[in-house]
């Protein structure tokens, strides 16, 4: 099979392919205040410049191991760009005003790709496709329409809205779907191998709900989207996942709290299965004992990729990210090395 590569490796777990061994990576943010204080890039520099950006990126492989090269290391971009006003402290930015009031008054922008950070993002993609594109997997996230029309409209009231008026939501969501198509067909021409759609408060739906208004969105998403697709909710998904996998996306990306031995069913040989270490209770928190352990219980438990259930928080340790690694090196391995 030749030389393993991280970008060899972690492509075929998601394509569900052979590989010589379970990869160590993450499909969310992966910036963390250890990485930023040994190349001296930090935060915000790293959310608002092309290079910066990306060299945090590469620093994830470069310090710990972790097979990914993943951009940006937030989900406020597309709203940013729609009009929200965001706080950028020494963190990951925030919404702080939302753009609209009312979801009927939501009229996306023609020139949407140039506004806010959209090209900065782009930007990053292009360096890191360059500069370790033949090594490394090039991942770029966009922020599912549902999401986005929340944190657009202020979450409470479109939860609200959800309930009382779904065919305002529906024909919002058929507004964002071009935009976010849009913005990850520009990821993918500047060099991305993988996009992520980050639809993370999906879960607040109930399943039929989920079925009926979402579902369409996520099946359109995969049908456009040129490269891999990997779909991340978060929160315990369980109820939700037959509806990840029947949107036909490459992967689903789980958190700890959703069961891993129902997702690995559901998802045999339609999707690769991604996660599920708790990125707070063990990689922030835990020692790398508990990392090394969880990682083994997760590669036996069925991942085909092992990765943070989530964002690492920014204050994980990079020992502990390097448990992580190391558990894949030491368990991951399903042929015993063959080649």
């Amino acid at each position: 099979m030749g030389l393993w590569t991280p970008k060899k490796r972690v492509l075929s777990a998601i394509a569900g392919g052979r590989g010589d061994r379970v990869p160590a990576t993450s499909v969310s943010q992966t910036g963390t205040y250890e990485q930023m204080e040994k190349i001296g890039v930090w935060w915000p520099e790293a959310h608002l410049n092309a290079e910066g950006m990306a060299r945090l990126a590469m620093a994830a492989y470069e310090l710990t191991g972790l097979e990914t090269a993943r951009v940006p290391f937030e989900q406020t971009v597309e709203a940013e760009a729609m009009g929200c006003k965001l706080r950028f402290k020494k963190d990951i930015p925030a919404v702080i005003e939302p753009a609209l009031k009312d979801l009927t008054d939501l009229k996306v922008p023609t020139d949407f790709l140039s506004l806010g950070r959209i090209p900065v993002i782009v930007g990053a993609v292009k360096m890191l496709k360059e500069k370790v594109g033949d090594r490394l997997p090039v991942i770029a996230s966009v922020v599912g329409p549902f999401s986005l029309a929340g944190m657009l409209m202020e979450m409470t009231a479109f939860s609200l809205l959800v309930v009382t008026n779904v065919n305002v939501v529906k024909g919002a969501l058929n507004e964002l779907i071009e935009l976010t198509i849009g913005y990850a067909d520009s990821l993918t021409k500047a060099g991305a191998d993988v996009v992520v759609i980050e639809d993370m408060v999906a879960s607040i739906v109930s399943p039929p709900m989920c079925k009926e208004v979402i579902l369409p969105i996520w099946k359109e998403l995969e049908a456009k989207i040129k490269v891999f697709t990997v779909l991340h909710v978060c929160g315990n998904v369980t109820s939700h996942l037959e509806m990840m996998v029947g949107s036909g996306v490459d992967a689903i990306s789980i958190e700890k709290k959703t069961s891993l031995e129902v997702a690995v069913e559901l998802a045999r040989d339609k999707a690769a299965v991604i996660g599920n270490i708790d990125p707070v209770t063990t990689l922030f928190m835990g020692e790398a004992t508990d990392v090394e352990r969880e990682a083994e219980e997760a590669i036996k438990g069925g991942v085909d990729l092992l990765a943070p259930g989530c964002s690492l928080a920014p204050g994980t340790p990079l020992k502990n990210i390097k448990a992580m690694v190391k558990a894949a090196e030491t368990y991951g391995y399903k042929r015993g090395g063959e080649e």
